[in-house]
């Protein structure tokens, strides 16, 4: 077990590295970000990342969810000011 890491961070982190590997196996590239609430009563989130395969692929595809959800972000805040004016 790594530093910090408490036994459910352990198997959240093997829970995430066989549904890669899964996945791997199937594609050319894998990437899973998940976030958790932590129990240390403070509400703070603790973030799981693991990936596989492809790097470039990875990055590309990383790169276009980031620029669809600037749009839809975007198109959100148009139609919350179009809602306000009317």
């Amino acid at each position: 077990m790594s530093k910090g890491q408490t036994p459910e961070d352990r198997k959240l982190i093997e829970e995430i590295d066989r549904a890669v590997e899964r996945l791997g196996e199937h594609f050319e590239s894998v990437a899973i970000f998940a976030t958790c609430r932590t129990e240390d009563g403070r509400g703070n989130t603790a973030s799981y990342k693991r990936s596989v395969g492809n790097y470039y692929a990875t990055r590309g595809m990383v790169h276009e969810w980031l620029e669809r959800q600037k749009e839809v972000d975007r198109l959100d805040e148009q139609r919350r000011d179009r809602d306000e004016e009317e």
